[in-house]
């Protein structure tokens, strides 16, 4: 019998998503909701609303975090918070006792068979053929997937999805 299977893509418009062992799928998109700071809106993390997820889920289920890496054109305001909401979520499942995996961007999509776009693609493309790769494989869950604001559900299922395969 597979077991559970969640995948976790960090960022603040990322999500959870948790593949059980029967084969359905559920999101929890991650709490961050945008707020006042400063003069301006941001996503600011919810960290109890984070543990609350983390300690619902199945015991025993298989938890696929993806690594964040600095990206040149995210600047330096970007990079951060990136980087702060994975070591977030890292923290939260260290205090757990939660067993995790890291898994890089371009493994976990390799492993998958997913293809790079050939030539220049903007970040848009990119996301939208996770999202239509997700919803291939998944077509149970297109309708919790079928905006472009749902990427990080797209992309926390297919780590999710790793994640199990990986487990065999």
């Amino acid at each position: 019998m597979s077991r559970a299977s969640v995948g976790i893509d960090p960022g603040t418009t990322g999500a959870i998503a948790l593949i059980t062992e029967n084969g359905a799928v559920q999101f929890w998109d991650t709490p961050a909701p945008k707020l006042k700071v400063g003069k301006k809106e941001r996503h600011v993390y919810d960290v109890p609303a984070m543990i609350t997820i983390l300690k619902n889920l199945p015991t025993g289920a298989i938890v696929t975090i993806e690594e964040l890496h600095a990206m040149p054109k995210n600047g330096g305001l970007g990079n951060f918070a990136s980087g702060f909401g994975y070591g977030l979520w890292m923290m939260a499942l260290a205090l757990l006792g939660i067993p995790h995996q890291t898994v890089q961007p371009a493994k976990w999509k390799k492993a998958l068979g997913m293809k790079k776009p050939e030539g220049e693609t903007k970040d848009s493309d990119k996301k939208s053929v996770d999202r239509m790769f997700a919803c291939q494989l998944f077509p149970t869950a297109v309708d919790r997937m079928n905006l472009v604001k749902h990427h990080g559900r797209a992309d926390s299922l297919l780590i999710a999805e790793y994640g199990r395969r990986l487990a065999g």
